[in-house]
């Protein structure tokens, strides 16, 4: 089974416990009439390892032709990006101005999968509104959500999830049926795994801390390991210590919410003070972290560097951490409830806000750093770490943006993020442009400065490459008014070139030839190309030369399209820069397509567009299937030429992307087109042309238009 069609379905690490029933139920009701089934129940009590379990079953048996696919909701705290964040996790990417729920039933419609979306209890309202959209133009999916309170759908079903079933010690029990229960069945198997047996002169008090837990499955994993320091009587005992008590000195009665803040009190009691600080202070992290993030953001105050990771093993020791294999790394989560946990004791201990700076800074210099690395061999490692990271990169975002001191810094990290191409390759320009808009809607100096036009530099630069040029040409024109200004505190004249920050030249000179087809614009980006180089930013330098060799070649400079393109590959080769090669691959293509030999152009395209497939890249395709189509136009297959357009059409629908607007590709799509619709009858025209944008295009499995 591909990746893709699990996507996002860990496999087990332990034993599933109990719960046999409920799974089959569930799996029945989605092979039949229900189309939306919620799991909702209590934190702790096992929602999301139930949901894991159905989704691997549904795995194994191949029922959803198009896949099963797991997305974890408690990290995303903006209910704006719902729609936006599970079109990314499908793998969809959403570069234009479209609505991404416009992109999400496009893609949707037709497909046999189930959606499992964990945790919707904080996004009930939009996770609702979303669900009901998709499923009402979604006739075959199929949606498992868990949450804490139902999403009350017509379309709903509801499985209420219990706790595991545990013995009423209160009635004398036989000992022998003691380990039958579910509750004791799951402390007899962590124990045994923890190396602490649970025989017949222990199962009554097994049984009694079942019930202390009230089955609750988080709870009894947590104090399962307890029991490699304490005996289970002084687990009990802890926890009776934890039960207060009325003004009688009776014990109150305990909600199953104050049974799991019991464990997790317990667990902490349990913890040395360097691990109840790091608990604190990993609750910063949204989505996951890495060790160096932990070294880099949790150190001080009595914990050391060479601290970490023996505590970070601690952690994972009491189940406070969970970790996960990437690539050959290993990546740290916790739970929802234990990182809430976590938050409250941070807040106590007044950290909160100092330690949120500390993870902005770290993500902060992350992006700086990888994007100034970009241009490498590291390229695509750094590529796939950045989407990686897009959970932590938002909450640092977010986090500048409630201080109005902090608000360039999340247009700084957007740009930075913007030059490593993480939104391209990877991410979303609709993640990009709602914080530099956010920023740029919020700026309140009056005095221009370099990084404040380099904003509207990179704001009217994503703008063009989503299709929206009525934004675009307002920002370009807000650019240019505080460039002037800039300019002006000089005595001496300077020129654009001599003094614009080299993103504004890059910026204004892609909008020339994209927008107005200005032969001038070649003169800027070859000036933005002088000054990256001189500043030493070499991968921002190559994407200048870049665009000077796509803009010599659409605007008719056949020599330096030649030149540049040549260039700009080897330039590519040498840094070994996978993702750079693969469009430095195809600048030369368009240079042969445009100002050569057509025929050499098909192998070069046909290669770029397989090596952005290898590494994972879903942006770059849209523009090499549709540069083949121009090419099969110009070799004069004109029905190839038909089906590579409607392909890429289908192409740009999956994505967002928006080639229309762009005048150059507009001209040669045109031509391609027009020549195509006069060599073909009307009815092999479209039957050509609904083929390719019908079929699901996949050059890398060998098929395709």
């Amino acid at each position: 089974m591909s990746g893709l069609r699990q996507r996002g379905v860990p496999a087990a690490v332990n034993s599933f416990v109990g719960r046999a029933e409920i799974l089959t139920e569930v799996r029945e009701k989605l092979a039949g009439n229900a189309r939306l089934v919620t799991l909702a129940g209590t934190a702790g009590v096992g929602k999301t390892r139930l949901a894991e379990e159905i989704a691997r079953a549904e795995v194994d048996a191949g029922t959803y032709p198009d896949g099963v696919h797991l997305l974890r909701l408690g990290d995303l705290a903006d209910a704006d990006l719902l729609a936006q964040t599970v079109a990314g996790e499908l793998g969809l990417r959403d570069q234009s101005t479209r609505p991404s729920l416009d992109l999400l039933i496009e893609h949707l419609q037709t497909r046999d999968m189930l959606l499992v979306l964990d945790n919707c209890e904080h996004l009930a309202d939009a996770a609702a509104e979303l669900v009901g959209t998709l499923l009402l133009s979604s006739p075959k999916l199929r949606v498992l959500a868990t949450s804490r309170q139902w999403l009350d759908l017509a379309a709903e079903h509801v499985v209420p999830l219990k706790p595991l079933a545990f013995p009423d010690m209160q009635v004398e029990q036989p000992v022998d049926s003691l380990a039958s229960y579910d509750a004791v069945r799951l402390l007899i198997d962590r124990a045994d795994a923890d190396g602490v047996a649970i025989d017949r002169d222990t199962i009554v008090d097994a049984a009694k801390l079942c019930q202390r837990l009230d089955g609750i499955p988080l709870a009894i994993e947590l104090a399962a390991r307890l029991l490699i320091a304490q005996s289970l009587p002084e687990v009990l005992a802890r926890l009776e210590e934890l039960t207060p008590r009325a003004a009688g000195g009776t014990r109150l009665a305990r909600n199953r919410r104050r049974t799991l803040e019991d464990a997790l009190s317990l667990s902490y009691s349990l913890c040395g003070p360097d691990e109840k600080r790091l608990w604190a202070r990993i609750s910063v992290f949204a989505g996951g972290f890495d060790w160096l993030a932990a070294e880099e953001v949790c150190i001080g105050e009595g914990i050391l560097r060479d601290d970490i990771l023996p505590l970070l093993a601690d952690l994972i020791r009491k189940s406070i951490i969970t970790t996960e294999k990437q690539d050959g790394r290993t990546r740290y989560r916790v739970l929802e409830s234990v990182r809430q946990f976590g938050a409250q004791r941070l807040a106590e201990a007044n950290e909160a806000g100092v330690l949120r700076q500390r993870h902005l800074d770290h993500y902060r210099r992350m992006a700086a750093d990888d994007a100034r690395e970009w241009f490498g061999a590291r390229e695509v490692e750094l590529l796939i770490r950045s989407w990686r990271e897009l959970p932590n990169l938002r909450a640092a975002i977010d986090f500048c943006l409630e201080s109005q001191d902090q608000v360039y810094v999340s247009a700084e990290i957007a740009m930075n993020l913007a030059r490593l191409r993480t939104w391209y390759f990877a991410g979303s320009l609709g993640d990009a442009r709602k914080w530099l808009d956010t920023a740029l809607d919020r700026l309140t100096s009056e005095t221009a400065n370099a990084l404040s036009v380099t904003t509207l530099a990179t704001g009217a630069w994503m703008s063009i490459i989503q299709g929206d040029r009525t934004r675009a040409e307002s920002l370009m024109r807000r650019c240019d008014t505080e460039l002037e200004e800039l300019l002006g505190r000089f005595a001496t004249p300077k020129t654009i070139a001599e003094l614009a920050p080299p993103p504004v030249l890059w910026a204004k000179g892609s909008y020339g030839f994209l927008v107005g087809r200005d032969p001038r614009s070649l003169e800027v980006l070859a000036a933005a190309r002088d000054r990256f180089r001189a500043e030493g930013a070499t991968g921002d330098a190559h994407m200048a030369a870049l665009f000077l060799a796509m803009g010599a070649a659409f605007i008719g400079q056949p020599e330096q399209a030649h030149e540049s393109s040549a260039a700009v590959l080897a330039e590519a080769e040498e840094a070994g820069a996978e993702w750079a090669i693969t469009w430095a691959m195809w600048a030369q293509a368009l240079t042969e397509l445009v100002h050569g030999d057509p025929r050499k152009a098909v192998p070069i395209f046909r290669a770029s567009l397989k090596r952005q497939y290898a590494i994972g890249d879903r942006w770059g395709p849209v523009w090499a299937v549709e540069a083949m189509g121009w090419t099969a136009g110009a070799l004069g297959d004109h029905r190839r030429a038909a089906r590579l357009l409607g392909a890429a059409t289908r192409l740009q629908t999956q994505t967002g992307v928006t080639i229309a607007g762009l005048a150059p590709f507009d001209d040669r799509r045109a031509i391609a087109e027009r020549a195509a619709r006069q060599a073909l009858p009307p009815e092999d025209f479209a039957d050509a042309y609904n083929t390719g944008r019908d079929k699901d295009f996949r050059p890398d499995r060998g098929d395709g238009p």
